[in-house]
């Protein structure tokens, strides 16, 4: 059976999600839904296919898939569900704002980008940041340029996490997926950080939305090319940490302590709940374009 060809702005944008190496799970959530808001009925299981395949790791995108795949199989209209998907992605930032309002995480270390710390930043949420490079990647460029219009920032090279979590009062990351398999997956150089604040007795906060939380960690086999010295090297772009290193995760449902796993299951269910009920008296929502 032949398929029917995907528009070809769908497929330029799959690809762009494709290529992307900077951008984080919240990014790919907005992206995913827009996609799917644009895409005839009749390729709805093709671009599920397509996107199933882009990011392993990206639990918010694993999250999407889930949510319209079971739409599909209960024949009902996956509209009015991205519409929610996309009004939980807004209003879940906006709640994890006001749960970070009022908290003090002291001088924090963090590390590559995240929209989840800028949200700290934005709280006033800690006093200063040291943020570690995250080679071979360009995340903490941006990361510079965002969270110093809130915070004082200092970056320094990875390879001095040891000396300033000697100093500092937290680690505070975002992440890429939580799942309740036991581990939260987030940018290479994570693990090591998180190893080191481990031994220092320094606590690891982590920080991300109630649509990045999943059950079962994913094979990650995304890498990004580095040349070191003359020699090319292919650096895993993410990783996993064990959420008992973990002393915290704050997430739009609240701050979660271990053990993590009942917290988890019951956000992630609350979640899945918000989307596929449909509130009384919403009507179905306009079809998106994509464009720009």
């Amino acid at each position: 059976m032949t398929r029917d060809p995907v528009p070809t702005e769908i497929r330029t944008a799959i690809e762009r999600l494709r290529r992307e190496l900077v951008h984080g799970s919240s990014w790919y959530f907005a992206q995913g839904i827009r996609i799917l808001r644009s895409c005839p009925s009749k390729n709805i299981a093709q671009v599920l296919s397509e996107l199933g395949k882009i990011r392993p790791g990206m639990a918010s995108l694993e999250n999407l898939i889930e949510v319209v795949a079971r739409t599909r199989r209960h024949r009902q209209n996956i509209d009015p569900v991205l519409f929610r998907l996309e009004e939980h992605r807004r209003t879940a930032q906006e709640r994890l704002l006001a749960v970070l309002q009022g908290r003090s995480f002291g001088h924090v270390v963090s590390l590559s980008f995240s929209s989840a710390v800028l949200l700290l930043a934005k709280a006033k949420a800690a006093r200063e940041i040291t943020l570690l490079r995250s080679d071979p990647g360009r995340e903490s460029k941006w990361a510079l340029r965002e969270y110093v219009r809130y915070l004082p920032v200092h970056p320094v090279p990875d390879s001095m996490a040891a000396q300033v979590l000697a100093t500092a009062d937290t680690v505070v990351m975002g992440c890429d997926g939580i799942y309740t398999e036991g581990a939260m997956v987030n940018k290479t150089g994570s693990l090591p950080l998180v190893l080191a604040a481990r031994g220092l007795g320094v606590p690891v906060h982590v920080l991300g939305e109630s649509y990045k939380i999943a059950r079962a960690v994913p094979s990650l086999r995304d890498t990004v090319p580095s040349v070191i010295d003359g020699v090319r090297v292919e650096v895993p772009l993410l990783e996993s940490v064990p959420l008992r290193y973990l002393s915290s995760i704050t997430t739009d449902a609240g701050t979660f302590h271990r053990p993590f796993l009942r917290s988890l299951d019951q956000a992630r269910a609350d979640f899945l709940m918000s989307v596929t009920q449909p509130p009384p008296g919403t009507g179905p929502p306009k079809r998106a374009l994509i464009s720009g």
